[in-house]
């Protein structure tokens, strides 16, 4: 790890020079914060997923919330260096492929009510 210009003398931080201007350096060995929506943008989203075969319209309200979660996460996580990045990324996705499932379950519901 590199000594940043900054810190006090004997003090080492992550980052050195490729770190981003005004951005919080860490002190190393300094456990770094994780990010609690992004857990809980992960837990939305799979439960999204979950529930698409099962109740549509409740997965679909949980997706969308995950994607918005793991939206914002991502930008405090990314402005803050905070843990949970990966976590975020994955909650994200997992959000997009419920929100895809829950409206192609509400579609299918639809023609099968509308066949009948």
């Amino acid at each position: 790890m590199a000594t940043h210009h900054d810190a006090p003398a004997g003090e080492q931080t992550t980052g050195g020079r490729f770190a981003r201007p005004g951005a919080p350096a860490r002190t190393a060995g300094a456990p770094a914060a994780r990010n609690g929506r992004a857990i809980a943008a992960l837990i939305l989203s799979i439960l999204g997923v979950v529930f698409a075969l099962l109740f549509a319209l409740v997965g679909l309200v949980l997706s969308v919330i995950g994607v918005i979660l793991a939206a914002t996460s991502r930008g405090d996580i990314a402005r803050r260096q905070m843990v949970g990045g990966g976590m975020a990324k994955a909650a994200l996705i997992i959000g997009i492929i419920g929100i895809v499932l829950n409206v192609a379950s509400m579609v299918a519901g639809a023609v099968i009510i509308s066949s009948n």
